[in-house]
C-alpha cells in the first residue's frame, strides 16, 4: 500500500475473501497512529452533504477519476482484537473508507464514475483488463469485464 503511493486497502484487492481493510488517510508508512485495521465493517448511515474527488486505486495504477460519496459517515466494526467499535468519521477519512467499503462489496471506484468520467479512462481500463487476461487466462471467464464504452452527450457544444 504504502510503496504504491496509496492510503488504503481491501483484503479482496489481494485475493483474500475476507471483509477486512486497512488504511491510513495520511497515506504515510511513519504516521502508523493513524492507520485503521476493521473487520466486518458496515456503514450505520452517511451524511446528507456530499462532494466531489478525483480519487485513484492500487488496483487500476494510473486511473484516476471524479467519485461523489458522502461527506460523513457513522460505521459500525470490529477492531484488530475482535472488539465492536463504532464511530463517525469525516471528510478525507470518510472517502478513503468508503473506497475501501466499496471493495469488500465487490463495488469499484469507477463504478461511481459519471459516465463522462468513465468514457474518458474507458480505454486505459480495457487495456488493464487485457493484460490481466493475458497473465491469468485461466481467469478470462470469471472476471467482470468493464464494457462498452459510455455514451456521452453534448449540451450545447460541450460535454
Amino acid at each position: 500500500m504504502y510503496d504504491d503511493d496509496g492510503c488504503g486497502l481491501a483484503a479482496p484487492q489481494v485475493g483474500i475473501n475476507y471483509r477486512l481493510m486497512v488504511f491510513n488517510p495520511q497515506g504515510d508508512r511513519r504516521k502508523k497512529d493513524t492507520e485503521m485495521v476493521l473487520a466486518n465493517p458496515e456503514i450505520i448511515s452517511s451524511g446528507e452533504e456530499k462532494d466531489w474527488f478525483r480519487e485513484g486505486c492500487l488496483s487500476f495504477p494510473g486511473i484516476r477519476g471524479q467519485v461523489e460519496r458522502p461527506t460523513k459517515v457513522l460505521i459500525r466494526a470490529q477492531d484488530v482484537k475482535g472488539e465492536d467499535i463504532e464511530f463517525e468519521l469525516e471528510g478525507f477519512t470518510a472517502r478513503v473508507f468508503q473506497h475501501e467499503y466499496d471493495h469488500l462489496s465487490g463495488t469499484l471506484f469507477h463504478d461511481r464514475m459519471p459516465d463522462k468520467e468513465v468514457a474518458e479512462i474507458h480505454a486505459k481500463l480495457v487495456t488493464l483488463e487485457d493484460n490481466f487476461v493475458e497473465a491469468n487466462p485461466i481467469l478470462a471467464d470469471d472476471i467482470k469485464r468493464v464494457g462498452p464504452k459510455p455514451e456521452t452527450k453534448k449540451v450545447f457544444g460541450i460535454f
